[in-house]
Parts: C-alpha cells; sequence; structure tokens
C-alpha cells in the first residue's frame, strides 16, 4: 500500500472515529427506549426546518434544535478539529458536520477513488457489520455514501454520506432502526444538503 493511500486511510479512520463516536454516544439511551417504545408509533415526530450554519458555510435540514458537537481529534501525529450539530427526531439520530482537511494530505480526484480509499477503512471501523459504499458527486464535487447494517442482534443501523468541497469534508449521518434509512425525511435530510457560497 502506497504512503499516499496510507494516509488518507488514517485520516479517514479518524473521521469515522469522530462522527461514529457522537452517534454511538447519543444512541445508547435511544436504544434502550426503542426497546420498549417502537418510533414510529409512540414518539412524537418533530418537523424538519433549514438550519444555516454560516460557520461551516453550509446549510441543511435538521429537525427541531441541533446540539453543538466540536472536539479536537488528535492520531497518527496529525490533529483535526471536528465541528457538528446534532438533532433527533424520536430515536433517530441526524447529525451534519465537517472538517477541514491538512494541506499535506493529498485528496482523491474522482468518487471512485475516494470509494476506493474508505471501503477498505469502513470494513475495519464497523467490523462486523454489513456495508455498503457507493460513489457519489454533488454538482462538480465529489462524494460517497454509505450504509452500515449495524452489529449482529443490534436494531440500529447507520447512513452517511461525505461530500468533499475544497479541502473541506462535509459529512452527513442518520443513526436509528434499519427502516429508518431509506425514509422520505432521510432522503429528505441529505438532499437539502448545500453549501451557502453556491446557488
Amino acid at each position: 500500500m502506497s504512503a499516499k493511500k496510507q494516509r488518507w486511510i488514517q485520516l479517514l479512520f479518524l473521521l469515522s472515529f469522530a462522527v461514529g463516536g457522537v452517534q454511538v454516544n447519543d444512541m445508547l439511551n435511544r436504544e434502550k427506549i426503542a426497546a420498549v417504545k417502537p418510533p414510529h408509533r409512540e414518539f412524537e415526530r418533530t418537523p424538519m426546518d433549514e438550519f444555516d450554519w454560516p460557520e461551516a458555510g453550509m446549510a441543511v435540514e435538521l429537525p427541531g434544535i441541533p446540539k453543538k458537537v466540536e472536539r479536537d481529534v488528535s492520531k497518527f501525529g496529525v490533529v483535526m478539529s471536528f465541528s457538528g450539530r446534532s438533532a433527533f427526531d424520536g430515536v433517530v439520530s441526524y447529525m451534519a458536520a465537517f472538517v477541514d482537511y491538512p494541506l499535506e494530505l493529498p485528496l482523491p480526484v474522482t468518487a471512485e477513488e475516494l470509494v476506493e480509499l474508505v471501503r477498505w477503512q469502513l470494513t475495519e471501523t464497523f467490523s462486523g457489520e454489513e456495508i455498503v459504499v457507493k460513489p457519489r458527486t454533488f454538482g462538480k464535487h465529489i462524494a460517497f455514501e454509505a450504509w452500515t447494517s449495524g452489529e449482529p442482534g443490534s436494531r440500529s443501523a447507520s447512513r452517511f454520506r461525505l461530500v468533499l468541497v475544497g479541502r473541506r469534508g462535509y459529512i452527513l449521518t442518520v443513526t436509528g432502526m434499519q427502516h429508518e434509512l431509506d425514509a422520505p425525511k432521510t432522503d429528505r435530510f441529505f438532499e437539502s444538503f448545500r453549501p451557502l457560497d453556491e446557488p
């Protein structure tokens, strides 16, 4: 494996660790509740509202009032500042976040190259889960979208998308029951994302 590819994998691991850690922590109590009260019957649903985030240079629709999540992540000698906003609809967790990649990091040119680099890393991070990764484009920007089935016996699963805009990576994540990942509200969340400096 080339040094360039190894560097990519290390930094993408940091990215998924940051997002996954926040999502898992937030879902712990929600999963306990979900085991007794199915979200599609007993939880009041929260409408989606557009959330403009000028500091991040993005806008996205989120349910309710987003919670601020910020941290510095350091590993393999690299420090990245992770900033996110998370919100819940019943037991479904939504997160929009961004991270700026260091100048020394070589970025991929095509969505297919991005998927090639990230597939191995996701398999290592979500060991034991079924993973689907697909290349995407977002206007002139490259992206990927991925689905994880959740650990064996778990009722939760995740769907997330990374869009590269210059040297900034935008991460959109939904964690909830398996049937929620392809729900119209989840699609609306992903499709509502837009960089603020573009029409």
